[in-house]
């Protein structure tokens, strides 16, 4: 499959070779987190060039800013094109950013490094707004000290916090999520 899937990306790249800015999106297909968005370009590229009446013009340099991805000109008329793959919302960046925090703070402050512990489900209640990572340790450190190997649920605002033994049948189900 790998085989096919590169000899499609190559015969994508004759179709679109000799355009202005081509070498700046081929060394973007190095970058595992620009790898597969790239290679959608590339290929979105090439599918409107194979098109009768279209040639792509140009490709721009991706930077932090909004920018199309390439200039196409169809039956003689400019087109900005934006064919970037999104792997991931903004939204979802912002709560990988927020989680990464709060997992270290929590592996710091609030779960001992080692013995076992009981199984945390946090349920965040709006993707608008995160409660800060020190609010939900401070709650998960009572949690986890009031904790006797029996189910605790914390209820809040912003988010709930569900403490179950490791050994539940069902760990992670506590109070009907």
């Amino acid at each position: 499959m790998s085989f096919l899937e590169i000899n499609a990306l190559a015969e994508d790249l004759r179709c679109i070779d000799a355009v202005p800015g081509i070498n700046e999106v081929i060394r973007d297909l190095l970058s595992s987190e620009l790898c597969k968005p790239t290679w959608h370009v590339i290929h979105s590229a090439a599918m409107f060039a194979r098109g009768k009446g279209n040639r792509i013009v140009q490709f721009f340099s991706q930077t932090s800013e909004k920018f199309p991805d390439f200039l196409l000109e169809a039956k003689g008329l400019p087109v900005a094109v934006e064919a970037k793959l999104m792997t991931k919302s903004e939204k979802e960046t912002d709560f990988e950013k927020w989680a990464k925090a709060l997992v270290i703070e929590v592996f710091k402050k609030a779960l001992p490094a080692e013995g076992f512990h009981p199984v945390v489900t946090i349920v965040i209640k709006s993707a608008e707004t995160f409660p800060l990572p020190d609010e939900v340790n401070k709650v998960l450190q009572e949690g986890v000290a009031r904790f006797s190997d029996k189910p605790l649920v914390f209820r809040s605002a912003l988010f709930n916090l569900f403490i179950d033994p490791a050994s539940a049948p069902r760990a992670g189900l506590t109070g009907y999520r």
